[in-house]
C-alpha cells in the first residue's frame, strides 16, 4: 500500500470534519454578530484538526497497547493492527503532529491579538486539549477506560471548539454560542456512545470501562435519547431566540432523521452500530452545515 494511503486510514482523516465543522459554527456565529477573521477561522480549524489526529494515533496506539483492537472482532482493525504502520512509527508521528499542533495553537493566538490574561487562559486550555488527546487511551491510567471521554468530547467539541472559536473572532463574553455548543457537543458525545454501544462487550474483557460499560445497554440507550433530545431543544431554543431569517430553519430538516436515528439504534445489534455512527455523523455536518450557512444568509 502507498505510503499515503497507510497514512490516510492510520490517522483517519474523515474523522478531522466533526473537528472542522464545531469550529465552522463558532466561526459562523461570530460572523453572525459581525465579528469574523478569515485567518482566525482557517487556524482555529487546522489547529482543532491537528488535535483531532493526535486523539486518533494516540487512540489508536492505546487501544492496541491494552489490548482493546485485539479482543474486537466487530470494529474495524487499525493501521497498527492490519500492519500498515508500526508503533515505533506512530510514536514518531505522535511527536511531530504534537509539535505542528502547537505552534499551529501559538500563530493562532498570536493571530487573534488577545489580552495576556486571555492569552493565558487560551494556552492552558491549549495544553489541556493536548494532554486530553493523548491520555484518552494512553498510559498506566487513561480517562477513556474510566468512562470520562464523553465530559472530554463535551467539552471540546461544543464548549471549546463552538465557544472557543466564537470568543477569539469576537473577544466577547456573548452567550449566542451557549446553545448551538450544547447541541453539538450532545451530538458528538452521541457519536462516542455508539461506538462505546458496539464494543461494550470486548471492552468489558479489555478492562474500558466506558459509560455503557458502567451503566449497561439499557440505559445507554435511554442515555442516548437523552442528548438527541438535549440537542434538538438546545437548537430549538437558540432559533426562537437568534433566528431572524427562514434560512436558518433548514436546520431542522435534519430533527426527523434524529429521531429515526434513535429509534434504528435501539434495535439494532452491536455489528450493525457501525453504519449509525456514520449516519449520526453525517447528520451532525449536515445540522451544523446548514445552521452556520443559515447565519451567514
Amino acid at each position: 500500500m502507498h505510503a499515503f494511503k497507510k497514512w490516510t486510514t492510520a490517522t483517519r482523516l474523515e474523522t478531522i470534519t466533526l473537528a472542522i465543522a464545531s469550529t465552522g459554527l463558532g466561526s459562523a456565529l461570530a460572523a453572525f454578530t459581525g465579528n469574523f477573521s478569515w485567518l482566525i477561522g482557517i487556524l482555529t480549524a487546522l489547529t482543532a484538526s491537528l488535535l483531532q489526529i493526535v486523539c486518533n494515533l494516540a487512540n489508536d496506539y492505546g487501544d492496541f497497547v491494552h489490548g482493546a483492537d485485539l479482543i474486537n472482532p466487530i470494529k474495524t482493525p487499525s493501521a497498527i493492527q492490519a500492519g500498515l504502520v508500526t508503533l515505533a512509527q506512530v510514536r514518531k508521528s505522535l511527536l511531530w503532529l504534537s509539535g505542528t499542533a502547537v505552534g499551529s495553537g501559538i500563530l493562532l493566538l498570536c493571530t487573534a491579538n488577545l489580552s495576556q490574561r486571555d492569552t493565558v487562559v487560551f494556552l492552558l486550555l491549549g495544553v489541556l486539549a493536548m494532554i486530553a488527546a493523548i491520555t484518552y487511551t494512553l498510559g498506566n491510567k487513561p480517562y477513556g477506560y474510566r468512562g470520562w471521554g464523553d465530559v472530554a468530547v463535551f467539552l471540546f467539541f461544543g464548549l471549546m471548539g463552538v465557544g472557543g472559536t466564537f470568543y477569539l473572532h469576537t473577544k466577547q463574553l456573548h452567550s449566542i454560542w451557549v446553545l448551538p455548543a450544547i447541541s453539538y457537543g450532545s451530538l458528538v458525545v452521541g457519536v462516542l456512545n455508539i461506538n462505546n454501544l458496539r464494543d461494550m462487550y470486548t471492552d468489558v474483557w479489555a478492562g474500558k470501562y466506558t459509560v455503557p460499560v458502567r451503566i449497561g445497554r439499557k440505559a445507554a440507550l435511554y442515555y442516548h435519547w437523552c442528548l438527541l433530545i438535549i440537542s434538538i431543544a438546545a437548537t430549538l431554543g437558540f432559533l426562537w431566540e437568534y433566528a431572524h431569517t427562514w434560512a436558518s430553519y433548514t436546520c431542522l430538516c435534519v430533527m426527523p432523521w434524529l429521531f429515526r436515528h434513535g429509534m434504528v439504534v435501539g434495535r439494532q445489534a452491536p455489528v450493525q452500530l457501525t453504519r449509525e455512527l456514520q449516519n449520526l455523523a453525517g447528520f451532525i455536518l449536515i445540522l451544523s452545515g446548514l445552521l452556520s450557512m443559515g447565519l451567514l444568509w
